[in-house]
């Protein structure tokens, strides 16, 4: 069973054919800004891309004649619509492409060179833009367009049954991969096989739309995929999300909850499995968008009829819900969540933001009640609702008229914002600002962060060390900041060489993702020169005066004592440091002061060597600046030399005379003494005096 997810006329069909949390208060972004685009009966809108100029790209299906903002005539029962647009919504460009009979645009992709790939489904033979006639019944059908819309070329694709394409994607290697649904035995330019009811169809083109191999996947059952059931991961593995109703066999492993399940399968660029997994409870699941996430991770959105079981624990709230899953990097589920009031609500889109958080939507039209918290605006509206990166509720929101709103597109836009899109039926009113034209118009908006601070990031440190720039600020608490070379930190060590210059922007992002531009200033000083001189010994004081040399004006000083000024005295031996500059930029010098005393000498002026233990040695006696008593001679008053010693501490007692001479007692009187001496600071002094021998 299956529903359309572009379709905005829920009909008895529509609901018989299933296709297919009360949170933290926070204001949801504002609407920047809302457009349409007219045709005078009915257009839907399938697809959107922000283009390389900020505007965006959108298109989908038309049924109207010429007129409002369509100016070509309509080739056949309906027609690929493409428009461009600036960044506010107005109109560059509108074309149609088609043949005789209904093609139906189902997607888009951007290409590198600014151009578009578009696909859908044709029961047209050739004719008008498509020049390939058709293999069956419905058949893939792609246009290549540059930036202006001019055709270049269109490929179709199909067997001899029914084909549809519901998703397409340009790979960053250029190649194209294109993905839907099949129920074609091998005919046509279909070499894939054939497994169940339908199965999914991956196509894998080069640049120039030549096929490079085509795949299916599938059980003995009925697959199906959707709109934005394709993504390319960070590793250029190919992502599939769709339903499975099959049991585990052929190509399937898994098994099946209920009717239809969530099957995911990861595929690598050339189209071999790596993992694949289903999920779901015991009713019908239908996957509706998968995107990677930054985490390496993925995303997988949808509808759910299902109550608790099978894999699913999360509740049910009314006719279809959303159901959101996160996987880990090899398909394992991480947590499982379920939104929904007791109507109808149809998933559309998902979008992940530089923080983690999720932005689904899809339309509602349920009253308050179930997770819904927001009354309805029309028959039903646009419901968004934005989730941390754990899937809880942070805001919701409704978005339309008073009439029929479908929301059918969601991406995040390189602003942080969000393009959100689908059609309407609505006149001006509620959220909607924009008249009808048709049964049916394209409706988009633009919804921005709405958030801003002014910070002063302006740093300023010596240019021969590294200077430590701080972002983080009470105006911007949970803020992550990305610099320029990629690196996420609140603080980056910034040297000299200034790999981004003096001047560069920062990216910086609040705790819902939406990031602003913030200038950064550095400047580099350079720090004062000075000296405190050599270490020095001290003598003969009983304090020294450090400064430094040479001083500067209007700098401060902060010497390691605590002193702020210029000069200081000191009185004890230690290492002493100077700081001189400002607090952002500055010098430290050191300088070791050792204090060694008076350099005194001290010799007696008499002895009395008598032997009765008092005054019997005559010694030299010094302080601790005296390193060497390297000369000690005594003369007696004719000049002979009556005793002399060398290299002796001061006060050494075995050092001094004892009052004889060759062994006998010398006479009393006066004697004349030199004394040689060597200071700790290696300088030499001699003293000389006179010395009365007393008996």
């Amino acid at each position: 069973m299956t529903l359309p997810k572009k379709s905005n006329i829920f009909s008895a069909w529509f609901l018989a054919c299933f296709f297919f949390s009360l949170g933290r208060t926070q204001a949801q972004f504002p609407m920047a800004w809302d457009a349409g685009i007219f045709g005078n009966k009915f257009d839907e809108l399938v697809a959107a891309r922000e283009f390389y100029d900020g505007g965006f790209v959108m298109g989908g299906v038309t049924y109207s004649d010429v007129g409002g903002d369509i100016h070509d005539t309509p080739r056949g029962k309906g027609d690929f619509f493409v428009v461009r647009t600036n960044d506010l919504g107005q109109p560059i460009w509108t074309h149609l492409y088609g043949s005789t009979e209904t093609d139906r645009m189902t997607a888009l992709d951007i290409t590198a060179d600014h151009g578009l790939v578009c696909v859908g489904r044709s029961l047209s033979d050739q004719g008008f833009e498509k020049s390939t006639p058709g293999f069956g019944k419905n058949d893939f059908w792609m246009i290549r367009l540059n930036d202006k819309g001019d055709l270049l070329w269109d490929k179709s694709f199909g067997g001899s049954g029914d084909d549809y394409p519901y998703s397409v994607a340009v790979h960053p290697s250029g190649d194209i991969y294109i993905l839907g649904f099949s129920d074609s035995d091998p005919s046509g330019n279909k070499t894939a096989p054939h497994y169940g009811s339908n199965d999914y169809w991956l196509i894998k083109l080069d640049a120039a739309g030549n096929k490079i191999w085509d795949k299916s996947f599938g059980g003995t059952g009925d697959e199906r995929l959707y709109y934005g059931a394709l993504d390319i991961d960070a590793d250029g593995n190919i992502l599939l999300g769709g339903s499975s109703a099959s049991d585990a066999g052929s190509m399937k492993a898994s098994g099946n909850f209920g009717g239809m399940d969530f099957w995911v399968i990861k595929v690598d660029q050339d189209g071999q499995i790596l993992w694949e997994q289903t999920f779901g409870g015991v009713e019908e699941d239908q996957v509706q968008d998968i995107i990677a996430t930054q985490d390496g991770g993925y995303l997988v959105a949808g509808g759910t009829r299902s109550t608790a079981g099978g894999n699913k624990t999360s509740g049910f709230y009314g006719v279809i819900d959303y159901w959101l899953v996160k996987l880990d990097h090899d398909g394992n589920m991480l947590w499982e969540k379920t939104f929904g009031g007791s109507g109808l609500e149809v998933i559309t889109g998902l979008a992940e933001n530089s923080v983690g958080n999720i932005l689904i939507g899809g339309l509602s039209d349920s009253p308050m009640d179930g997770t819904k918290t927001k009354a309805s605006l029309g028959e039903y509206d646009y419901w968004l609702i934005f989730l941390d990166k754990d899937g809880q509720e942070i805001w919701q929101e409704v978005y339309g008229g008073s009439d029929k709103d479908a929301m059918t597109v969601l991406f995040k836009t390189s602003d942080g914002g969000y393009f959100v899109g689908g059609d309407s039926a609505s006149g001006r009113g509620g959220k909607k600002t924009t008249d009808n034209y048709g049964f049916n118009d394209y409706w988009f908006f633009k919804l921005d962060c709405g958030w801003d601070y002014e910070p002063d990031y302006s740093f300023s440190g010596c240019n021969n060390q590294p200077i430590d720039l701080n972002l983080t600020t009470a105006d911007c608490p949970g803020c992550i900041y990305v610099w320029p070379d990629g690196t996420q930190a609140d603080t980056y060590l910034y040297d000299a060489s200034a790999p981004f210059g003096e001047k560069f922007e920062v990216t910086v992002s609040n705790r819902d993702g939406c990031p602003l531009q913030k200038p950064v200033a550095v400047r580099f000083l350079e720090p004062p020169v000075f000296s405190l001189g050599p270490d020095t010994t001290v003598y003969e004081q009983t304090a020294y005066v450090l400064r430094p040399i040479p001083s500067y004006p209007d700098v401060q000083y902060t010497w390691s004592t605590g002193d702020t000024s210029l000069t200081i005295a000191v009185t004890e031996s230690g290492t002493y440091a100077l700081e001189m500059g400002d607090a952002d930029c500055f010098d430290r010098q050191e300088v070791h002061v050792e204090f060694k005393g008076n350099r005194q000498i001290f010799v007696p002026t008499a002895f009395s060597p008598n032997d009765d233990g008092f005054n019997d040695i005559l010694r030299v006696y010094g302080d601790v600046a005296v390193e060497n008593i390297k000369r000690f001679m005594i003369f007696d008053r004719v000049g002979s030399l009556v005793f002399a010693q060398a290299n002796f501490l001061p006060g050494d007692n075995s050092a001094g005379w004892d009052g004889k001479y060759k062994g006998r007692f010398a006479a009393t009187g006066v004697y004349v003494y030199f004394v040689e001496v060597e200071f700790t600071d290696g300088t030499t002094e001699i003293y000389k005096g006179d010395v009365s021998l007393i008996r």
